[in-house]
């Protein structure tokens, strides 16, 4: 089988249908030379996917717009007079290319076989009425796919400053997890001050010792900027009790042991919990098989827009990270973790980065312990100037189409179910489905 593929600024429609249908050869039929340059991106992807698919471009000429639609039928007529058995993929491309496939149907009728990929639903739909397609076999993309056809990659140098730190969720990480988004819970914004604090005192003092962080409160004090120095002693030994860390006060000196590299990761940066939690529940997700609905779940995921490390310039290369992303067959769930407040261009980076690698199929999800879902008759009058804010942010994200989770709700319709015991069981994994359920693929 030929499949023929209108080129479409979402990637990912330009590529679900030769991986599900592994024809002999696909032509993709491009406007502009950008777009034939692109189509390596693709290329890549099928050779690592084991496709022995011939990978073809055919560059059109619309110089003359009057002649757009006769030229454009007169070429795809001569691909169905070149090769046998050719299929239109009309899952992506403009207007104009599904006119041109519908003239070709008027003119050979039943001869002409076309389809679509619904990605959200994950069919294949018959668009040539003689329901002669192929069987729709479901490609599962990772987020590496993903990165590559959008022309771009993951950054995992960490000489490269922000990089891609591949986390372990071990079963006992995946506890500890839980503990510590427990604790934080209490009250995220004493956690974020003293995990950020935790963070700079690592900096700007280097351990003795792996694993460890040994402080003078004096030093730390007339160190730390803005004299924002914290040190919850009751927060850090809820934390020991846990076994997360070790704490020890000497004589002017505190001294921090972590239980490993992960935990200490996670205990010196603010909304490093919520991020690893959002992913924990992700990956606990299982369908009505009992398979996981997310196949691929990153965390922290710096992503480079152009797919090098340079660009010849002393100018940094463009990057932007994202704190959760997630997969669903072709289907990427890209998730921005609040562990407090934010301001609205967050909404913005999220859309933003959705946009250019994922398109019209990504989805978009603001898990936020700061804005809650808990605002039903609202009273203009009666708020304050912080609770209008949060509530603006909550319209404009759905304005947006950006899923709202609120973490906080989530904690405190579990808290008080003691069968819960801190662990990730029925009644928090429910809650939190419940809320992005509505985003998901069907």
């Amino acid at each position: 089988m030929t499949l023929i593929e209108f080129m479409d600024r979402t990637a990912v429609e330009n590529v679900v249908g030769a991986l599900s249908l592994k024809p002999d050869r696909v032509i993709f039929v491009c406007r502009t030379q950008e777009s034939v340059n692109w189509v390596e991106h693709y290329r890549k992807l099928f050779q690592q996917h084991g496709l022995e698919t011939a990978v073809e471009s055919m560059l059109l000429d619309f110089s003359e717009i009057e002649r757009e639609l006769p030229y454009l039928v007169e070429r795809l007529e001569n691909l169905l007079k070149t090769w046998e058995n050719c299929e239109f993929d009309l899952t992506g491309g403009e207007e104009l290319y599904l006119t041109a496939v519908g003239i070709l149907i008027g003119k050979y009728g039943d001869s002409i076989q076309c389809h679509r990929f619904s990605l959200l639903n994950e069919k294949l739909i018959d668009c040539d009425g003689n329901g002669n397609t192929g069987e729709y076999c479901p490609c599962d993309l990772t987020i590496e796919d993903l990165a590559l056809i959008c022309g771009g990659e993951i950054v995992r140098d960490p000489a490269r400053g922000d990089y891609t730190y591949d986390w372990d969720f071990n079963p006992e990480f995946v506890q500890d997890i839980q503990t510590m988004w427990w604790s934080s819970m209490f009250n995220p914004g004493l956690w974020n001050r003293q995990m950020e604090v935790l963070g700079e005192i690592s900096r700007l003092s280097p351990a003795k010792e792996p694993l460890t962080i040994a402080f003078e409160p004096a030093w730390a004090k007339a160190n730390l900027k803005e004299n924002r120095y914290c040190l919850d002693t009751k927060l850090l030994e809820r934390l020991a009790e846990k076994k997360l860390l070790k704490l020890e006060e000497g004589e002017g000196t505190v001294t921090l042991s972590f239980k490993n590299e992960q935990v200490m990761k996670c205990l010196t940066l603010g909304g490093q919990v919520l991020e690893l939690m959002t992913a924990v529940c992700l990956r606990s997700f299982k369908d009505a098989r009992g398979e996981r609905v997310f196949h691929d779940v990153r965390v922290g995921v710096v992503l480079d827009w152009d797919g090098t490390d340079t660009d010849g310039t002393e100018k940094p290369d463009p990057t932007n990270e994202i704190d959760v992303i997630a997969m669903k067959g072709a289907v990427p769930v890209l998730v921005s973790c609040k562990n407090g407040s934010f301001k609205a261009d967050e909404l913005y980076k999220v859309n933003a980065v959705a946009a250019r690698f994922g398109g019209d199929c990504a989805k978009t999800v603001l898990v936020s312990s700061w804005v809650s879902l808990n605002q039903e008759n609202v009273n203009f009058e009666e708020m304050d100037t912080y609770e209008l804010e949060k509530y603006r942010l909550r319209r404009r994200a759905e304005a947006m189409d950006i899923r709202l989770i609120s973490s906080k709700d989530i904690f405190n319709g579990a808290r008080n179910d003691r069968s819960l015991n801190m662990t990730l069981t029925g009644k928090i994994r429910s809650r939190w489905y419940s809320r992005i359920k509505d985003v998901l693929p069907k």
